[in-house]
Formats: structure tokens, sequence, C-alpha cells
């Protein structure tokens, strides 16, 4: 009989201990729940420096970070959408920027009017 009762006892306690108990756990223990929101970063903006510009008739020059670039050339992903004598726009999808030169000045090239010296 006394055989019989610690079998049902030792029953009763096995059948009321959770099957995933962790005897290195305290009971009221439960898992970190890990992050499913995701982060969205945003990239830092592209930086340009504008530092000439060269106009010769139809023929318009930036230098962006030391680039020498032309109309619709790319610079970082945007696009070089208009020259002017002191400033350049650059495009990105619905993103314009633009630079100015930080000392504007002017240089043109006359062709001279004086006669070729003679020999």
């Amino acid at each position: 009989m006394y055989k019989l009762m610690a079998t049902v006892f030792l029953l009763c306690t096995a059948l009321s201990l959770p099957t995933h108990a962790n005897p290195m756990r305290p009971d009221n223990y439960s898992a970190p729940k890990q992050n499913t929101s995701t982060v969205v970063r945003k990239a830092k903006p592209a930086s340009f420096s504008l530092s000439d510009i060269a106009i010769t008739g139809d023929l318009r020059f930036a230098t962006i970070n030391n680039k020498t670039l032309t109309l619709n050339d790319q610079i970082s992903g945007f696009k070089v959408t208009q020259i002017e004598a002191e400033f350049v726009v650059l495009a990105q999808g619905s993103t314009t920027r633009t630079l100015y030169l930080k000392t504007p000045g002017s240089f043109k090239i006359v062709p001279s009017t004086e006669d070729s010296p003679s020999e």
C-alpha cells in the first residue's frame, strides 16, 4: 500500500510540473521578447562643394567635389540640371539642391583688336 501511495504521489507531482521547466531559471521567468520593429535610418545627405564654373559659348562646366561635370552628368545620385555663371542646380527625384560659388567672379577671354606685329 505504501508503494502504491508513493507511486500515485510521484505521478501527481510529475503531472503538475510544466513539461518545459528549466531548473536553471525561476518559475516566473519569461524569455525577453524580440524586437520585431524595423528601424529605418535616413541616409546622410550628400555633401557638395562647388569650386569652379566655366561657360564658353554653348559649353558649360562645373567643378563639384573636384570632378568636372557638364549638364546631365551625375554625382552622388544627383543630376546636373542647370549651370549658370554663379550657381549650379542638382536634382534627384523631387529634391533639388542649388550650389553657389563661394567667391563669384568672371573671367572673359576677348580677342585682341591689335594687329599682329609685322616683321
